[in-house]
């Protein structure tokens, strides 16, 4: 089953119902009610979601969630190259 189709699904349908009532039907950050999703904290359980990897955000908060996550796995790439590098140099110095 694809994830978009997974959406479709009652047991989905029930997580996001559960979700959008924890949260007065509002978004999580910023307190809209436009727009709403239920952002997955998580991928680890896809498909089988405990309530506690999902939050709810107006679309504009999920969009810069997952820049932020963008973001965030650039800089670990960064950092990464950056030890790697440092770890070649002083190699060289031996």
């Amino acid at each position: 089953m694809t994830y978009k189709e997974y959406l479709l699904t009652d047991e989905w349908k029930k997580k996001r119902k559960i979700i959008l009532e924890r949260a007065n039907y509002r978004c999580q950050v910023c307190d809209s009610n436009k727009n709403l999703h239920v952002h997955h904290r998580t991928y680890e359980n896809i498909y089988n979601e405990n309530i506690d990897d999902l939050t709810l955000l107006c679309g504009k908060c999920h969009k810069q969630f997952h820049n932020m996550d963008k973001i965030l796995e650039l800089l670990k790439a960064f950092i990464n190259n950056r030890l790697e590098i440092e770890a070649l140099l002083s190699k060289k110095k031996m």
